[in-house]
């Protein structure tokens, strides 16, 4: 059967490969096909601006020349008969000929458009139509092969396409050329026209880009194809297999499935949809303390011990799975054991239907995860308990802030009483600087009563989610971390905003913010003596997530540290400076608070830490 379905696999292999042959042979000859309709194209361009320049000259050669006011510019050709005449009036006319103004239309339009143009030929009577380079290799050509009338040649270095178009001796032309020996029907030169192939190979690049998309997805389609058709013989074949040692290894795995429930010590449970019939497995009743027989296999078992808070919920998820707008049934709800405390169950099932799509039965079981909740609020509780006092860590430090903001303050409004008391004593009070005194006063201490407002918000826990923005956070941590940035001379600049808003706790992101331009201070008093700086974005990644970076160019943190920043209890000061908390608590409120995400990398100049949000969690 092996060698049977080996056969089958490279059958297919064999059709997918000629097929693909034959379309990507096809797309080749139209691929060739375009190209030479490019290179026609080309060609039919510079034959058709040629061919203009003939209907100009043989208009001009019928009249034998034309005549024109002699004006600045236009002087008698020496190279022509008759370059001149005089009207009655004593005017004089000069004689522009088919070859001369040919020459002067060729300069014109030289200077006007990308195309350049020259009358040429071996012989000239006129040095500056002298042939160079492809006019020499072009005109020796038509004198090799007379019965060619054009010739081409591709300048790939200059980029341009040069078309040289034969000019033969007419018997106008013996007027002024028959001293230089020419018969008629002779070539006697050639007008040479360069086209620039920038447009052309725009055009062409995109054919040929076109042509390579297009046989990589034929092939990729083939290998799709390919691929899918090997994996449904090769499942039809394991399929077929597998009907074979069915029988057998029903039983091994019966046994294993028993072995395996019993042994992870999970409670089965057994729901007839129809009959509403339910079973309990002896573990599943020992989950709550009771023996096989103290406790029925009735759904009220279940229902009546259920916790309120959870049961609505839970019958909710199971709904669904029954209607089939999930694939399995997974709930945690805590029970009541017979003692009467309550476990804590993983509850998972699935809803069987019959042919008709009808649910007829559900099954599951019950896993005892009491322990794990237990842990989880545990460690939920020590975060809590960390972050509270990483924020009561912060006090000495905010409260060092205060006395920075104060002490400007206090010393005005110290020296505004020493003023009005000095005035009471010499007896010189005066109204107006009484008044002037008093509301210097008053504003300072308005000032004071606001630097207790901004440091009290920060002690003041959210209980809530609240919707605002990063923007708002930021500015309240840079009052704070006002005074404290300015003594040591570090300048915050603000490179991009955004006006996004997002739910989540304020107060905990402002710890976070606070940390972050703590760190950076501490970094950059260490590490650089001027020029300090701190630089912010906020911005959005993809219109999903609302990313911060707080970068400083204090040089940056070592690479071997980096991956260690944000683990409790690692610190790169010593003791009495940093308790290694700090970066631990905002990972923690970023990542477990927020659904977002914290990291560190290097910039140009220093460290720079970034704060990623969902916008819409």
């Amino acid at each position: 059967m092996k060698n049977i379905k080996n056969l089958i696999i490279l059958s297919v292999f064999a059709l997918i490969f000629i097929f693909t042959f034959q379309i990507l042979t096809y797309q080749k000859k139209i691929h060739e096909t375009n190209k030479e309709y490019f290179n026609k194209t080309i060609f039919q361009e510079a034959q058709t601006h040629f061919e203009y320049f003939k209907v100009f000259r043989a208009w001009n050669a019928q009249y034998n020349g034309v005549y024109v006011k002699e004006q600045e510019g236009i002087k008698p050709n020496k190279y022509l008969v008759n370059n001149q005449l005089f009207t009655n009036e004593g005017e004089r006319l000069i004689k522009i000929n088919p070859a001369w103004m040919t020459k002067q239309v060729s300069e014109m339009m030289n200077i006007l458009t990308d195309y350049n143009y020259k009358i040429t030929s071996l012989k000239p009577m006129n040095p500056d139509n002298k042939a160079y380079g492809f006019e020499v290799e072009a005109l020796s050509e038509f004198d090799k092969n007379p019965d060619i009338n054009y010739y081409t040649k591709l300048d790939k270095e200059n980029d341009v396409f040069n078309f040289m178009g034969k000019l033969t001796v007419k018997e106008s032309c013996l007027q002024c050329h028959a001293v230089q020996g020419y018969e008629i029907g002779q070539t006697r030169g050639g007008i040479r026209v360069t086209i620039p192939l920038e447009v052309y190979e725009e055009n062409f690049e995109v054919l040929n880009q076109n042509y390579t998309y297009q046989r990589v997805l034929v092939v990729g389609f083939a290998i799709i194809i390919f691929i899918i058709l090997f994996m449904i013989i090769n499942r039809i074949y394991k399929n077929q297999l597998h009907v074979r040692e069915l029988k057998n290894k029903y039983k091994i795995l019966y046994d294993r499935y028993d072995y395996a429930v019993t042994g992870s010590n999970l409670g089965l449970w057994d729901w007839n949809l129809k009959t509403n019939e339910v079973y309990f497995s002896k573990i599943w009743k020992k989950m709550l303390g009771f023996e096989d027989e103290e406790l029925p296999s009735l759904l009220e078992s279940w229902e009546t011990r259920v916790h309120p808070d959870d049961k609505q919920k839970a019958i909710s998820q199971i709904k669904a799975n029954q209607a089939g707008e999930t694939e399995f049934y997974e709930n945690i709800h805590r029970i009541k054991h017979k003692d009467g405390s309550w476990v804590w169950i993983l509850d998972k099932g699935k809803t069987i239907f019959d042919e008709k799509g009808q649910a007829v039965r559900m099954l599951g079981v019950h896993a005892d995860i009491t322990k794990i909740e237990e842990l989880k609020q545990e460690l939920k509780d020590k975060e809590e308990i960390m972050i509270a006092q990483s924020r009561h860590a912060a006090m000495g430090e905010m409260i060092s802030m205060i006395a920075h903001q104060w002490r400007q303050p206090i010393s005005v409004i110290a020296m505004a009483a020493n003023n009005t008391l000095a005035d009471i004593e010499l007896e010189m009070l005066d109204n107006d600087e009484l008044r002037e005194n008093t509301e210097s006063m008053l504003e300072q201490t308005k000032y004071l009563s606001q630097t207790i407002e901004d440091f009290r918000d920060f002690f003041r826990p959210n209980k809530e989610k609240e919707k605002t923005t990063c923007l708002r956070v930021l500015e309240e941590s840079l009052k704070i971390m006002e005074k404290a940035l300015e003594n040591n001379e570090i300048e915050i600049i603000i490179d991009e905003t955004s006006s996004i808003e997002v739910m989540l706790y304020s107060r905990e992101l402002l710890q976070v913010y606070l940390n972050i331009f703590k760190n950076a201070k501490e970094a950059l008093v260490q590490n650089r003596k001027e020029k300090r700086e701190v630089r912010v974005k906020i911005f959005t990644l993809n219109d999903k997530i609302l990313r911060t970076t707080i970068c400083d160019n204090a040089g940056g943190i070592p690479e071997n540290i980096t991956d260690k920043l944000f683990e409790p209890y690692f610190s790169t000061k010593d003791e009495k400076s940093g308790t290694g908390l700090g970066l631990y608590m905002c990972k923690t409120i970023v990542e477990k608070h927020f659904n977002g995400e914290i990291g560190v990398y290097n910039g140009k100049e220093g460290a720079c830490f970034y704060v990623d949000l969902p916008i819409n969690p």
